[in-house]
């Protein structure tokens, strides 16, 4: 499924056993303190989502370091890349292949690496962040560790590049290879799902 979301995602496809004419895609980072302050809301929206037969799909996209609010990291966090945190996403979901309908898991594998960065203030350039992580959610760290040390987010990056974003928390509807953007600055469950059902 890596592979292919790899090789399909100039157009944004996924593939799954749920209705293929319509996807929402969440473009996010987990080191991404909007992300963070929205986490709610994804959740809600990849629930309605679901509830309602549309695929929802997770893409990463890169962030480079981020101003923090004086005094809520320790200086070591400001230095903090966000390329590893994707790149766990990424692991994770080739972990979940054919197990994660809609990815529900990913989504909450996502959540997790932001409640041990931005609540438990650890650092996520570290491979150890993420061994309770997989385990919280019954995967493999030692398979983690493997792929997370041969796979690449450049492709994810260079697609979500392409498309002209680079804010987070992002959603796009793409339906039927047609993208419509449904969120950049401004996230309300309300709003996007109100979008979604105007265009199925």
């Amino acid at each position: 499924m890596f592979a292919e979301r790899n090789t399909t995602s100039q157009k944004l496809r996924h593939e799954s056993p749920l209705n293929k004419k319509a996807t929402v895609i969440f473009i996010g980072n987990p080191l991404s303190s909007s992300c963070w302050t929205h986490r709610s809301i994804i959740h809600e929206i990849q629930r309605y989502c679901s509830d309602r037969n549309i695929n929802f799909s997770i893409l990463m996209g890169y962030l480079k370091q981020e101003t923090f609010i004086q005094n809520t990291f320790m200086a070591s966090f400001v230095k903090n890349d966000t390329e590893p945190a994707c790149r766990a996403v990424a692991a994770a979901r080739i972990l979940l292949l054919q197990k994660d309908p809609n990815d529900t898991t990913l989504l909450q594998f996502f959540t997790s690496i932001q409640e041990k960065f931005f609540e438990q203030k650890e650092d996520a350039t570290r491979m150890e962040f993420y061994k309770s992580i997989c385990e919280a959610h019954h995967l493999s760290y030692d398979g983690f560790t493997d792929i997370f040390n041969i796979i690449s987010t450049v492709t994810e990056f260079n697609t979500i590049k392409k498309l002209g974003i680079s804010s987070y928390p992002n959603l796009i509807l793409d339906q039927m290879g047609t993208l419509h953007p449904l969120a950049s600055e401004s996230i309300s469950f309300e709003n996007i799902t109100t979008t979604i059902d105007s265009f199925l």
